[in-house]
């Protein structure tokens, strides 16, 4: 199993998502891929928009090796665009942002975990 952990459940436009990848997947795999992005649900067509995607393979990074039941620990940041969109739960439409990570497993199901996080407006000081 693998999980996400952010560093802040709500980031600023124009800020920083950041977090780590961890876990200890039961087969030997050969990479992680982590994607942040967000999506529309509700009334009208479903748009989804990746913002920014890190691989890393077992050889990119000494901190972490490939092989059964050795653990995953990949750190990630990702800017988020100033122009956002910022999260909104609303009744007709939602924009939900999102942090997804896919561990590949050769020859198997890959394992997939996803976090939302919320996108908020900058303060501004007049």
């Amino acid at each position: 199993m693998i999980g996400i952990l952010l560093d802040a459940p709500e980031v600023e436009v124009g800020g920083k998502v950041a977090g780590r990848v961890v876990g200890t997947p039961e087969k030997k795999w050969q990479a992680v891929a982590i994607e942040v992005g967000w999506r529309t649900e509700g009334r009208g067509t479903p748009e989804q928009v990746t913002v920014a995607t890190v691989r890393r393979t077992p050889e990119e990074d000494g901190a972490f090796i490939a092989g059964a039941s050795i653990p995953v620990d990949v750190p990630f940041e990702v800017e988020i665009p100033s122009e956002g969109p910022i999260s909104y739960d609303g009744q007709i439409v939602r924009f939900i942002w999102c942090v997804s990570a896919t561990l590949e497993i050769p020859w198997a199901r890959d394992e997939k975990k996803e976090v939302v996080f919320r996108v908020v407006p900058r303060f501004i000081e007049i």
